[in-house]
C-alpha cells in the first residue's frame, strides 16, 4: 500500500479524523486499487474505519480476488476470541451449510485448521461481531456495516505462504486478524471445478466500514 496523502482533522471536540488516500497494488503490475480510508477516533476509544476501493487497470486475467477487508495485528495477550456468527468450525461463503449461527468462544490457536500443506484456513463467516480479549476479559470488539468474515492466527499470511508443512508455521508473539467485507469461496479447484461465480470476489468498486470498540472486563457483547 502506498499512501499519497494524509490529512488529520478534528471535526468535534472529542473526535480526531485521519484521512488517507493511496494505491494498493503489487509493484510489478499496472492494475490495482485507488484507496480512500478514513479513521475517526472518538474520545471513548471507538475507531470507525470508512474504506472506499476503486479498481484501476486491466483485471481481465484475474478470476477473483481472495478477499476485501481490513487486517489488524493485536498484542500477544488478546488470544481469546468470542463471536456471534457461524461456527464453531471453519466455514466459507460456499461451505457453510453445516455451520450454525450462534455465540462461540475459542482460543486463537484453535481457530487454525491443520491442513498437511498449509493454506487458507480458519475463516468464520456471517459474523455479526467478534471480540478478542485477554484473560481478564479486556480487549477489542469489531463489527462491520454488514456481516464479516473473520480469521485470526498466530502467524502471518507471509508465514503461510512460506511453509510447506503445518509444523513449519511459527507461533508469533502477536495475533494476526482479518476482518473481511468479502471473501472468495473455496470451490474445489484442487480436485474439481473452481469457485462458482456467485462466490467470487470481483475486482470492482467496494465501500465498507468497520468499527473497533474497547471492551471492559466481562463485556464482550450481546448474544446476537
Amino acid at each position: 500500500f502506498r499512501a499519497d496523502d494524509v490529512c488529520v482533522s478534528q471535526p468535534a471536540s472529542d473526535r480526531v479524523e485521519v484521512a488517507v488516500t493511496g494505491r494498493l497494488a503489487p509493484p510489478m503490475f499496472d492494475h490495482g486499487f485507488a484507496v480512500e480510508q478514513t479513521a475517526t477516533v472518538a474520545g471513548d476509544g471507538t475507531v470507525d474505519f470508512e474504506i472506499d476501493l476503486e479498481p484501476e487497470g486491466d483485471f481481465s486475467d484475474l478470476l477473483t480476488l481472495p478477499r476485501i477487508g481490513l487486517d489488524l495485528t493485536l498484542g500477544d495477550d488478546f488470544d481469546r476470541a468470542t463471536w456471534v456468527g457461524r461456527g464453531p468450525g471453519e466455514c466459507y461463503p460456499d461451505s457453510k451449510r453445516a455451520a450454525t449461527v450462534g455465540r462461540y468462544e475459542s482460543d486463537v490457536a484453535d481457530l487454525h485448521t491443520p491442513y498437511v500443506y498449509p493454506q487458507e484456513n480458519g475463516n468464520r463467516t456471517d459474523v455479526r461481531w467478534v471480540a478478542f480479549t485477554d484473560d481478564r476479559g479486556v480487549g477489542v470488539r469489531a463489527r462491520g456495516d454488514d456481516r464479516l468474515d473473520v480469521t485470526a492466527h498466530r502467524y502471518t499470511t507471509a508465514d503461510l505462504l512460506d511453509a510447506t508443512h503445518d509444523p513449519e508455521l511459527p507461533t508469533r508473539d502477536s495475533v494476526s486478524v482479518s476482518l473481511d467485507h468479502r471473501v472468495c469461496g473455496l470451490g474445489t479447484g484442487s480436485c474439481g471445478p473452481t469457485t462458482r461465480p456467485e462466490y467470487r470476489v470481483e475486482p470492482e468498486e467496494y465501500a465498507f466500514s468497520v468499527r473497533l470498540e474497547p471492551v471492559a472486563s466481562g463485556g464482550v457483547g450481546p448474544d446476537r
